[in-house]
């Protein structure tokens, strides 16, 4: 058996360290696929992939430890770079989808079935914004990741809870459309109404029947009741 030379020994030991940094950058790549609603590749991702791969293929054919060395540290930075722009996508596109959840149901509602949406979650977002922007300062893109990495763990975890809570919060949007039909200030608005409708009738038609006046009042009342919900939805939905 051939004795294994002291470069082989060092390529070996070099290609498992970077496969350790690949087992990251794949599992940071499949949950871009899982969770970006755009389904789309990320093409900056895909090219840093590419440029690691030519430079491992470089280090195996270099017959200097210096050069090996070398094009095993860039194809480092390559898959560094690649999970950067991969978390990027993936915490842009959560970010994106807690602010969303906004205009599907009402703030209110959402907060009423899932408090901590406005205790919790939108702080984090709000303080994860920024945060963005402190991180494409640091210089070492293996920290930048881990700092992202950190933080990608929490936010899906948010989003997961807030897409299980979203059916609930449906409904607690239509329980309070329908109380607000209940709700005192609409009672003294729709019998305000109905007294000046009938006032009204009763003056430019003083001989009809007091059933007659009645059936007229509670039609342009129900007009009223109507346009007063549709109203209240419209209005509910951009809460």
């Amino acid at each position: 058996m051939a004795e294994v030379t002291e470069r082989e020994q060092l390529i070996c030991a070099k290609l498992t360290e970077l496969s350790d940094i690949y087992k990251s950058v794949k599992h940071i790549f499949l949950l871009v696929e899982y969770y970006n609603d755009k389904k789309g590749i990320v093409v900056s991702s895909i090219n840093e992939l590419r440029s690691a791969f030519d430079h491992v293929m470089r280090a195996i054919t270099k017959d200097d430890q210096g050069g090996l060395v070398e094009e095993i540290d860039s194809a480092k930075k390559h898959l560094y770079r690649a999970a950067y722009d991969a978390c990027e996508v993936i915490i842009l596109d959560r970010l994106d989808y807690i602010e969303k959840l906004k205009s599907m149901v009402s703030f209110k509602s959402l907060s009423k079935v899932y408090p901590e949406y406005a205790t919790e979650v939108l702080p984090f977002a709000a303080k994860l914004k920024k945060e963005v922007v402190e991180v494409r300062k640091i210089s070492d893109l293996e920290e930048r990741v881990k700092e992202y990495e950190n933080k990608i763990s929490k936010l899906i975890e948010y989003s997961e809870l807030l897409e299980q809570k979203m059916p609930d919060a449906a409904k607690q949007k239509d329980r309070e459309e329908f109380e607000s039909w209940l709700s005192p200030s609409f009672i003294t608005l729709l019998a305000g109404a109905i007294l000046a409708i009938v006032t009204f009738i009763s003056y430019i038609w003083p001989d009809a029947n007091i059933v007659w006046q009645g059936m007229a009042s509670a039609a342009v009342a129900g007009i009223i009741a109507a346009y007063y919900h549709f109203f209240t939805r419209k209005r509910g939905g951009n809460e």
